[in-house]
């Protein structure tokens, strides 16, 4: 027996034996759906009522125009549901997550969605933009790439290809992006050799730079990768996702002002970044 059948049998043999939304709480539907069976147990009879099979949700189409549009940008940019639905409002398009997951499935073009890993329990924030910047390196493109990330916004403030890992590549990239956006508070790095030296009576050249340009340096706890998350969370997604574009340059800008960004409640980072711009 299935068990709306089940359900509407235990609904007409006790209904009158309690008051009526205790009866339907205990079957766990609304009493919208009870008074629903009951009046149609009133025009036909139980045969009926036991008879009339839920039809289920009725499948709305979408319309083609909106359809193209979804797979235009999954296509273009890779986005993922929730980014594309965003994405479509932000172009005038307004579309529910599900729609845009049917189209997707439709089209074949879903895909199977890496494994996530856990959040965070507790996740900090600084208050307001250049209130503190995260740096470090990663491997990109067979060369390695620096990137300066602001935490409030999830800005990308700037990025470089180099060659190689060095303090000078680093010290080139921050100077330059402090003059465009002016200096931060703090820095945080992790303790890599270009950012950081552990030896005895040695001085911190990147540090002390840090220094003289206005930047107080915060320097990660030792095997505690999560405290530079934010950053490595770019690189992670530049690196399976800047192919679509001409240059690096190019997906940077695409992060910074198209993409809707999931960590900032699906804001665009530039929005974040110059919201406290008068």
């Amino acid at each position: 027996m299935a068990d709306w059948e089940r359900k509407r049998r235990y609904l007409v043999k006790h209904v009158g034996e309690m008051p009526f939304g205790h009866l339907c709480s205990i079957l766990k539907i609304s009493r919208q759906t009870g008074y629903t069976w009951l009046k149609r147990l009133e025009e036909t009879n139980l045969e009926g009522l036991l008879n009339d099979k839920p039809r289920g949700r009725p499948t709305v189409k979408t319309e083609e125009n909106v359809r193209d549009a979804i797979l235009e940008l999954r296509e273009r940019y890779g986005w993922n549901e929730k980014a594309l639905k965003y994405g479509l409002a932000d172009r005038g398009i307004k579309t529910s997550f599900y729609r845009v997951r049917n189209a997707l499935v439709e089209a074949h073009m879903l895909g199977k969605a890496p494994p996530r890993k856990p959040l965070a329990t507790k996740r900090y924030c600084r208050p307001w933009p250049n209130h503190l910047w995260h740096c470090d390196w990663s491997e990109y493109d067979g060369g390695t790439l620096f990137s300066l990330l602001d935490d409030y916004s999830r800005y990308v403030v700037d990025a470089m290809e180099f060659d190689e890992q060095s303090t000078s590549n680093a010290l080139f990239v921050v100077r330059r992006a402090v003059r465009m956006h002016g200096a931060p508070f703090q820095l945080l790095s992790d303790r890599g050799s270009e950012f950081w030296n552990n030896r005895e009576n040695h001085s911190n050249s990147f540090g002390e730079t840090l220094g003289e340009l206005g930047i107080s340096q915060i320097v990660a706890r030792k095997a505690h990768p999560q405290t530079n998350g934010k950053i490595e969370n770019w690189f992670g997604v530049c690196k399976r996702q800047s192919w679509r574009f001409f240059t690096l340059e190019d997906y940077r800008y695409h992060y910074n002002y198209e993409k809707p960004n999931r960590g900032i409640g699906w804001q665009k980072p530039y929005e974040r970044y110059n919201a406290f711009i008068l």
